[in-house]
């Protein structure tokens, strides 16, 4: 899991796929330098990308939808099962 956390979503998981669409069209990785063509799939978890730089290679990006079941900080007891 040690990527950042690029927003949060109050809803549906389906609501959060839809929030994540905005992100992955505009987002700019640091390779490849300069997008020929951006292919974005749906899954259930979330949006995946194929990014095709310049000189035709392969990038794969994946944006994922995660639900937070607990947050240690809220002072609430954790989950149980």
């Amino acid at each position: 899991m040690g990527r950042p956390v690029v927003g949060e979503h109050d809803g549906t998981h389906e609501g959060a796929i839809q929030a994540l669409w905005p992100f992955v069209r505009g987002h700019g990785p640091v390779f490849p330098h300069r997008i020929e063509q951006r292919k974005v799939f749906r899954t259930e978890s979330g949006c995946p990308a194929l990014l095709t730089g310049a000189r035709g290679m392969p990038y794969p990006c994946r944006s994922v939808a995660r639900e937070r079941v607990w947050d240690s900080g809220e002072r609430s007891s954790p989950p149980l099962g």
